[in-house]
């Protein structure tokens, strides 16, 4: 009896410190963040100014250097930010027509695309690339010929970016940091 009483006991123990881990840590280790209320999270003086300037700017100061923050919403973008992220957006939709097959509404978005592009050798080689593929499936020879050239064009513009000579070097000496690596790791850091 007193076996089946301990027995009974441990199995309650153990049920109960899982139910409290579970309770802790949430259903597979996911955790419910209670809700905060709208504020609690401002300073009182915050609080204040968000009430008190709730209708202006975005950023203001008081009389006392408090300075008020808009916390809702995401940071604008500045307008060649604005424009490219919206050709980058096009040139998206014009590779889903190409995945479609509709290789004409495809070949007419790239051309609109082609017209706004002002600095932005990445998206140009891009554009010029995705250009040539189209045109090959589309049977459009002479268009696929200036698209490729017009590909290696935007190449060379890439390479003189200062941007890609930076990120060419931060590849290189990450390359190279993963080669002593593995050497001196033995196949501790085995990368392949």
């Amino acid at each position: 009896m007193t076996c089946k009483i301990s027995y009974l006991c441990r199995c309650i123990c153990i049920m109960l410190a899982l139910l409290m881990t579970i309770e802790l840590a949430g259903c597979c280790g996911y955790k419910k963040n209670k809700r905060v209320k709208d504020n609690d999270y401002l300073t009182k003086s915050l609080q204040k100014q968000k009430n008190k300037f709730s209708n202006q700017d975005s950023l203001i100061t008081s009389e006392f250097g408090d300075v008020h923050i808009d916390l809702e919403g995401e940071i604008p973008l500045r307008p060649q930010d604005e424009q490219s992220k919206d050709l980058y957006e096009k040139f998206d939709y014009a590779n889903q027509l190409y995945k479609s097959r509709n290789y004409e509404s495809a070949l007419r978005e790239i051309d609109r695309i082609l017209q706004s592009i002002n600095n932005d050798p990445y998206l140009e080689m891009q554009v010029w690339t995705l250009s040539g593929i189209i045109s090959d499936k589309a049977n459009k020879p002479a268009r696929k010929k200036r698209s490729y050239a017009k590909m290696m064009k935007a190449w060379e513009k890439v390479l003189k970016d200062p941007r890609y000579k930076n990120a060419y070097k931060d590849g290189m000496i990450c390359q190279e940091l993963i080669e002593s690596a593995s050497k001196t790791g033995d196949k501790k850091y085995d990368f392949e």
